[in-house]
Formats: C-alpha cells, sequence, structure tokens
C-alpha cells in the first residue's frame, strides 16, 4: 500500500471542475473505462470536483469533450510538476548549485593568515619562515603541514619565542607567539653616553633619581641650578695621582621644575570642513612611472583638496612591480564659528597642556596647572598658564682631561 501511495505521487495528480447536462452519463463511462477518482465531491446536480492520476488526463479530457461537458483544472500535485516548475527556472537552480559549489572550493583555501602576539620578533621574518613551510594566503588546506611539526620547526629557528601556537580556524591560520621576558628591558631605556658627567640643564628641585653609574653629588628635595653637576662620572679618588677613575655616568634625574606660557585664542574660528562631495579616478602604474589617462580632468576649482592612495597587485602574498593608484579629490569648504569665551580658554589650555608635555617628554608629567591670568582683548582671549612638571633634567657633559 505504501509503495502505491509514493508511485502516485511520483506519477501526479490532477484535481478539476466539471459541468454539464450529461454529467451522469459521462460519470458512468468513467466507471466503465475504470478509471480513479479521488476525493469526489458534487459542488450541485450539474458540478462535479474530483482528482484524478496524471496518467488518466488525457482519456478523462477526451471523455468531456465526448459529452460536451466544461472543465477546469483546480489544482496540480506531484513530483512531474515540480520538475517541469524547476526546468522552467533552470538557471536558477544552477546559479544555487554553482553558488554552493564555489563555496565549497574556495573554504579549501587559506584566505588570512593572522599572527599574534610578536612585539619583539618582526611579523615580516615570521611570516618568511611560515612560506618556507607552505603557510601562506591562498594554500590548499590539504597541503598544509601538522602542527607539531610547524611548531617544532619555528621555535629552533625563533630563539626568542618561548611557544609557538598554529591552529586553523576555517579559511585562517593563526599563528600565537609567547616571547621569552626581558627582565634587562627598563635598563635598556635609560641612555648611555660614555665617559660623561650628568648635569642639570635647568633650575629644578630633585624629586627622584635612577642612576645606574657614576657617583651621585645631589640628593632628592635638593635645589639645583642650570649647569650644576648631578651625577659624576669619576669613581674615587687616587692618594698620590689625586684622581679617580673615569667610567661615565649613566641614569636619570627627575626634577620639577616650573613653566609659563602664553597662549591666545581667536573668538572667530575660521577652517575647512569636508562637504562629502569627491570625484576620483584610476591610474595604472608600471615600477615607478604612473599611466596618465587624457579623459579624467582634475577639478579646477581650488576647494578640492588632492589625495593619492597606492593600490599594488599581489598575488601569493608577493608584492607586484604594478598596480593602480587612487586619486581621490575631496571638496571642502570654509566654516565659520564663533566661540564663547569659556570655549576659547578651555581650548587655549588644552593646546598649552599638549605643547608642554611634548617639550617634557614621554617620561615628564603634569602635577599641576593654574590659570594666572585672563582677558578678552580685540577678539581673542588671552591666557597666561602655570605648569608644575616632573620632567628628565640630566643632561650629558664630557669629562675633560685632567679631570
Amino acid at each position: 500500500m505504501a509503495n502505491n501511495i509514493t508511485t502516485k505521487l511520483c506519477v501526479g495528480k490532477v484535481q478539476l471542475e466539471c459541468q454539464g447536462e450529461r454529467i451522469q452519463d459521462w460519470l458512468r463511462q468513467v466507471v466503465h473505462e475504470q478509471i480513479e477518482l479521488e476525493q469526489t465531491i458534487w459542488l450541485d446536480t450539474k458540478k462535479i470536483r474530483f482528482i484524478i492520476l496524471l496518467t488518466d488526463f488525457h482519456r478523462v479530457v477526451r471523455m468531456i469533450r465526448q459529452y460536451r461537458l466544461q472543465m477546469k483544472i483546480v489544482q496540480k500535485r506531484g513530483m512531474p510538476f515540480i520538475v517541469s516548475q524547476a526546468y522552467k527556472r533552470k538557471f536558477f537552480f544552477l546559479g544555487i548549485g554553482l553558488f554552493f559549489l564555489l563555496l565549497i572550493v574556495m573554504s579549501s583555501f587559506i584566505w588570512r593568515v593572522d599572527i599574534v602576539g610578536s612585539e619583539q620578533i618582526p611579523e615580516g621574518v615570521i611570516r618568511s619562515l611560515l612560506v618556507r613551510e607552505g603557510i601562506f594566503v591562498g594554500q590548499w588546506k590539504t597541503a598544509l603541514p601538522k602542527a607539531e611539526e610547524v611548531q617544532h620547526r619555528l621555535l629552533e629557528q625563533l630563539p626568542d619565542a618561548s611557544w609557538i601556537g598554529y591552529r586553523i580556524e576555517g579559511t585562517r591560520a593563526l599563528i600565537v607567539i609567547v616571547e621569552k621576558k626581558r627582565i634587562e628591558k627598563h635598563l635598556d631605556e635609560i641612555p648611555s653616553y660614555g665617559p660623561v658627567h650628568l648635569v642639570a640643564r635647568k633650575q629644578g628641585l630633585i624629586r627622584d633619581m635612577k642612576i645606574l653609574k657614576g657617583h651621585p653629588e645631589v640628593e632628592v628635595s635638593d635645589m639645583v641650578k642650570k649647569g650644576q653637576r648631578l651625577v659624576s662620572g669619576i669613581y674615587g679618588e687616587d692618594e698620590e695621582t689625586g684622581k679617580g677613575q673615569v667610567v661615565g655616568a649613566q641614569g636619570k634625574v627627575f626634577g620639577e621644575v616650573w613653566y609659563e606660557t602664553d597662549v591666545a585664542i581667536p573668538l572667530n574660528q575660521v577652517g575647512n570642513l569636508y562637504t562629502g562631495r569627491r570625484e576620483q579616478a584610476y591610474f595604472p602604474y608600471i615600477g615607478g612611472q604612473v599611466l596618465r589617462i587624457d579623459w579624467f580632468q582634475r577639478p579646477k576649482s581650488r576647494n578640492f583638496t588632492p589625495m593619492s592612495f597606492i593600490q599594488p597587485l599581489q598575488i601569493m602574498g608577493k608584492r607586484l612591480p604594478f598596480g593602480l593608484i587612487r586619486e581621490e579629490y575631496r571638496e571642502t569648504m570654509v566654516q565659520k564659528r564663533h566661540l564663547s569665551v569659556s570655549q576659547a580658554a578651555l581650548l587655549a589650555r588644552t593646546q598649552a597642556r599638549e605643547e608642554c608635555l611634548k617639550m617634557i617628554g614621554k617620561d615628564g608629567k603634569i602635577i599641576e596647572e593654574k590659570v594666572l591670568h585672563q582677558n578678552v582683548e580685540n577678539g581673542k582671549v588671552y591666557l597666561k598658564l602655570h605648569f608644575d612638571v616632573i620632567e628628565d633634567i640630566a643632561t650629558p657633559q664630557p669629562i675633560l682631561q685632567g679631570e
């Protein structure tokens, strides 16, 4: 029975509606021909709805014409009609099939090689070693080496790495580097000037000292003047010659220093603002030569700012000596803005703070900031600021012969 149902579904069925004066005679003829009708429903005395197999469709149609009945196809079911609809949309289903095929093929390659944790070891060195091992963009996954072999060989060639991890995540190869810690790293940050003294390059109050070599001549909380010796590069003193051993001073001396600065900010600000409109063109280049195309005209307006971007072609991670240059011209407009006194004062303090941080270097820090004077004159806000900072005030001074 199950096989019979499956066969009917595969053959297909058609639901029809028939009406006419000789509907009764037609039904007797159908029974005589042993045609199977399913789900027969009388809609009225002269109209009937039923389902037949697709194989009996032409016989039934011929009999309907014989008895001059009106026929209407209500519904089509089964595999033949599904196949017919699919054939009409064959290019759509072909596209879906090609998409999944392309997806499977593309997912069989490595498209990204990410390196995580390399701070001391140059990333270019690691990538060159990975290419030797067969790990690069465009490589088949099936051709990749085993993880244990890669880790072992990379550790042998990278002495600064204590552990290397390697795994594949989809189309990405992930390399994790754990580098060896260098305990002496903080010592390398203190410059060595050779046989020199360290003297004060400006007046200040000593707050901290980090001396690696030399003999300190000042202490914390001492007030020093510009040019005063802070650390001597000579150790000890011989009783006969009265001279000590020249070793050179090395270290940092942090002092508290005071600065005063004057800043003026106009209340009416004028600046350029991008409008969002832009024009761009692409030009090929070979080596150092750019092949210009005559049809592209640069914007003649002065309100366009030119920018160039190089887009080299790459194959298998290797940069080729030719590619494209994208020239982009962005339109700008002059924007005028009026600042309030408080906004101008805040802008002045920000600019003065940034300039002070640049002057004292990465080791310096601002510990106090005060506004000494503020006034508005001729459309500008004038500020006089006081900064209290901590910075390295030591500078080298060569040790002269005979010292």
